[in-house]
């Protein structure tokens, strides 16, 4: 069965016939081809329902489409009868021909929403509404004496009913005089067992705030940190895979999910307007759905057609477990892994464990590697922010040359320094040792002859400073001049 209701029987011809008045529910009257006083009863299409028997000239009516925004469908209707709307948690509809979906009100506590979004007074005493928010309904208060339970504190619309922790037999007679609360050595001059637990708790509270917030900084940092980090294809791969599975799982992560592809298909999807349908209704219950789809929206522009074919497949698929990953892989049958690289990157901040992994990455140009010393650095800045900050930065620098000295071939060469003064006549020194002047050309042989070059540093004087010998394999092509 497709995602339109069925249609419903009836006495219905489908034959042409001079003598037919009327048509069931659900059917039209279609005049014969080629006469004039022949009919014949005609099925109303899928989005079309005729609730009425009815005769010739009443046509098929169009049902109502639920795709404005925050809309969805409550039913879906069939041949006999119209489709009905409903609005997103949050939002209601701004008038009874159901067109528009608006924000609801904030209601205060003792108020309640109304399905048109204005407040409502909550019954004292039987209902009661505890906070200011725009979802929340007037809510029945707890019925204490059904649970064989005194009632402390009635209702006043703001709260519940307090009920009491001790049971009794007869709440009519026993609730009139209530035992004895329980006072513990208080009187003796002593902390009671209420206030000794209180303290206890009380503590414990704190200590899980602080860990928490402890987590919450250093998950921060790392998502930061991520965020800046180069990712390779295998690495998407897998942040693919993690969104998948989580999607399969939860149902907001999913839509979240499938929003964004919504957004990111409309915006990139050209030459594949065609194939994208036929993949994503290959699996269609309904024969030929993808051809009926197409037909819908064949006059739309290009945006909007795209926006049409996801919606229609979303209303079909969006509450299955494996949606994410169905439209994914209708993406890599269309040649459009880009897509969900794009899509993938903007969830990557959720999985910092894919993107920091003893990754490698590249600052400023430069390979450096992260050690475990920078690890704990991170929960040591997290601590002491202040503190550790100029010291992260002289770490990183002192690793990042270490490492590329270790990678060099020529490690052993000490640094060189080349004085680049005016040079005297005669003076044709190629020794790169000499303290005397050397002319451009001699200053390009040392860069030249050098087994690993790196870019010249000039200074305020004009000198020239061969400050770390760079390895060919990790360095970009430099070119030293004067």
């Amino acid at each position: 069965m497709s995602r339109f209701g069925p249609s419903i029987g009836g006495v219905h011809s489908a034959e042409c016939k001079a003598d037919l008045t009327e048509c069931s529910p659900g059917h039209e009257m279609v005049k014969c081809k080629g006469t004039e006083l022949k009919y014949y009863c005609q099925q109303c299409s899928d989005t079309t329902f005729q609730p009425n028997a009815n005769r010739y000239g009443d046509r098929c009516r169009l049902r109502k489409a639920c795709y404005n925004q925050f809309m969805r469908y409550r039913d879906y209707g069939s041949t006999t009868r119209d489709a009905m709307c409903k609005c997103e948690p949050g939002y209601h509809f701004e008038s009874t021909d159901q067109r528009a979906c608006v924000q609801n009100n904030y209601c205060d506590r003792g108020y309640g929403q109304t399905d048109y979004g204005s407040c409502e007074r909550c019954v004292v005493g039987s209902t009661y509404s505890n906070k200011k928010d725009k979802l929340q309904r007037c809510k029945t208060v707890t019925n204490c004496e059904k649970d064989k339970r005194c009632t402390i504190k009635r209702s006043n619309g703001t709260g519940d009913n307090v009920c009491s922790t001790y049971r009794v037999k007869n709440p009519s007679k026993d609730c009139t005089n209530p035992p004895p609360v329980h006072q513990g050595n208080a009187q003796n001059g002593g902390l009671s067992e209420g206030a000794i637990a209180g303290i206890v708790l009380g503590v414990l509270a704190i200590i899980v705030i602080v860990v928490l917030l402890f987590l919450f900084l250093l998950s921060r940092r790392r998502k930061a940190r991520a965020k800046n980090d180069q990712i390779d294809p295998d690495h998407l791969e897998r942040l693919a895979s993690q969104i998948v599975e989580r999607s399969a799982k939860e149902e907001p992560y999913r839509r979240k999910v499938l929003t964004a592809s919504m957004r990111e298909i409309e915006d990139n999807i050209n030459k594949q307007i065609w194939s994208l349908p036929q993949e994503l209704f290959r699996n269609h219950t309904r024969d030929a759905k993808y051809e009926l789809v197409v037909e819908q929206y064949k006059d739309k522009d290009h945006k909007y057609a795209i926006n049409g074919y996801m919606q229609d497949w979303r209303e079909w698929r969006e509450e299955a477990g494996d949606a994410v990953e169905e439209l994914f892989a209708c993406l890599k049958k269309v040649k459009r892994e880009d897509i969900i690289y794009k899509i993938c990157s903007k969830f990557r901040e959720a999985y910092p464990e894919v993107v920091i992994d003893a990754e490698t990455q590249l600052e400023n140009g430069v390979v450096s590697r992260r050690s475990k010393r920078q690890n704990k650095e991170g929960v040591m800045d997290v601590l002491f922010p202040c503190c550790s900050a100029q010291d992260k930065y002289e770490t990183e620098e002192n690793e990042q040359v270490k490492f590329m000295l270790d990678d060099s071939k020529d490690a052993a060469a000490p640094p060189q320094t080349l004085e680049f003064e005016p040079n005297e006549k005669g003076n044709n020194s190629n020794d790169s040792n000499d303290n005397g002047a050397l002319t451009p050309q001699e200053a390009g042989d040392v860069y030249r002859g050098h087994p690993t070059p790196s870019a010249p540093v000039l200074d305020d004087s004009g000198n020239i400073h061969i400050i770390i010998p760079m390895n060919r394999s990790v360095s970009y092509p430099v070119q030293a001049s004067s």
